[in-house]
């Protein structure tokens, strides 16, 4: 994030339902929500956010779960952060119409995330020059 802290890459390994994913997607949210002056929330127009963040489930399950939490976290106090997910268990087009609304945190497997690449304008838009996680 730009929280001009320093960035340090972690390794976690620890039992499921034990909060890894919440541990990571909080400083994440917090960053794309919160105004780091004020403390108030950030007053976003989701169609032209864009995707802020990205992250690469290398499973469908694990991506699956993680927008569970995504959700989650987002839909309690940042209702305009948007989690999505992209990991082949629905069309493309569904996908493809969920992109255009806007998703603010893209929640993708590599291969369907490749796949979206190729062949869906939107997605590039939305990730160019917008990416902070």
């Amino acid at each position: 994030g730009k929280g001009g802290g320093r960035r340090h890459n972690l390794f976690v390994q620890s039992e499921t339902g034990s909060g890894k994913t919440l541990a990571y997607l909080m400083p994440i949210v917090q960053s794309l929500a919160v105004d780091p002056a004020t403390f108030q929330p950030k007053r976003i127009d989701r169609s032209s956010f864009g995707t802020r963040c990205l992250i690469l489930c290398p499973t469908r399950e694990l991506a699956s779960q993680t927008q569970i939490v995504a959700e989650r976290l987002c839909s309690r106090s940042f209702s305009h952060l948007v989690p999505g997910c992209l990991s082949g268990g629905e069309k493309r087009k569904s996908e493809k119409a969920r992109l255009r609304k806007g998703v603010s945190v893209l929640i993708a497997t590599p291969g369907r995330l490749m796949d979206h690449l190729a062949k869906t304008d939107c997605l590039l838009m939305s990730l160019k020059g917008k990416l902070e996680w």
